[in-house]
């Protein structure tokens, strides 16, 4: 990865450390001067045209008075928000200036009021935005065609298990 950095981004050329943790993406937090950044290898697909979509609602949410901030793809030296890990396993990679912020705990529920907030507040804004692309993605109203394999039941099973982990959760907290 150091090889792929110094290639499209010289002036992050800066020590890599590879993070563990996320399935569909290789994570590496990047040093370089004064300066923190986040390499993502995406690792599930191969799909330039998704990650240029991904890219553009980033960019076009950037503009918007928003209360938190939005990852933003550094350029490359060729002005792309991407570029090619090799030809031969047709990854594709991009950087982003590090965004300080704190994980939430598990055990602690109070992330939860405010991520709510954050992603009404998302969605609110994501319904407003017009793109002059055509979405890559198929839209999650479209489950069935979209993920044939989360059928209705697997899906109520999914969203009950979750609730009555949260549950416990919060009950754990107000003991």
């Amino acid at each position: 990865m150091e090889a792929v950095l110094r290639r499209n981004w010289p002036e992050w050329n800066g020590t890599l450390q590879r993070r563990t943790g996320g399935w569909n993406n290789t994570t590496y937090f990047v040093k370089s001067g004064g300066r923190s950044g986040v390499l993502r290898v995406y690792d599930t697909h191969r799909d330039r045209d998704k990650i240029e979509f991904e890219h553009a609602v980033l960019q076009a949410l950037s503009k918007q008075s928003l209360s938190f901030r939005v990852p933003m793809p550094i350029r490359t030296i060729t002005g792309e928000t991407l570029a090619q890990v090799d030809k031969d396993s047709g990854k594709y990679v991009c950087l982003f200036e590090y965004i300080e912020g704190i994980s939430p705990l598990e055990q602690d529920p109070s992330f939860a009021h405010s991520f709510g907030e954050a992603a009404g507040e998302l969605s609110a804004v994501l319904a407003t935005l017009n793109l002059d692309m055509t979405p890559v993605y198929r839209p999650y109203y479209a489950l069935q065609q979209s993920y044939p394999l989360c059928s209705p039941e697997v899906i109520q099973g999914f969203c009950l298990k979750t609730r009555r982990s949260l549950s416990r959760i919060y009950m754990k907290s107000c003991a």
